[in-house]
């Protein structure tokens, strides 16, 4: 996964911020993306690991009402909603999200 010079000082600045290093090591080398694409689907990812991932593949975390938060990518228009019930992000989720962050890869291929 490239990540451009924006994304990097944007992962940074968060990092400083939350200050939880090995998280964003993984995001950064990948082994959060892998730990979302293993399979079968996982049950097991947390709320905090989706945000980040999200963040970086330039998706946008909205407060989405009382329970739940949203994803938005905003060039292809996609909103998947997500509810925030338990520690962690239910199975069907985590395939849409799969699908979308396949879909941001491709772009990103496509425009290089």
């Amino acid at each position: 996964m490239r990540f451009t010079e924006n994304q990097l000082d944007e992962w940074w600045h968060i990092c400083y911020h939350l200050w939880d290093e090995r998280r964003c090591r993984d995001v950064l080398t990948g082994e959060a993306e892998a730990e979302i694409q293993r399979k079968p689907i996982p049950n097991d990812i947390t709320f905090d690991e989706v945000e980040r991932l999200a963040n970086a593949y330039g998706c946008k975390v909205l407060a989405g009402g009382k329970h739940s938060k949203k994803i938005v990518d905003v060039p292809s228009g996609t909103v998947i909603p997500i509810p925030m019930h338990g520690k962690h992000v239910q199975e069907a989720y985590i395939k849409e999200l799969k699908d979308l962050f396949a879909e941001i890869e491709n772009r990103r291929k496509e425009d290089e």
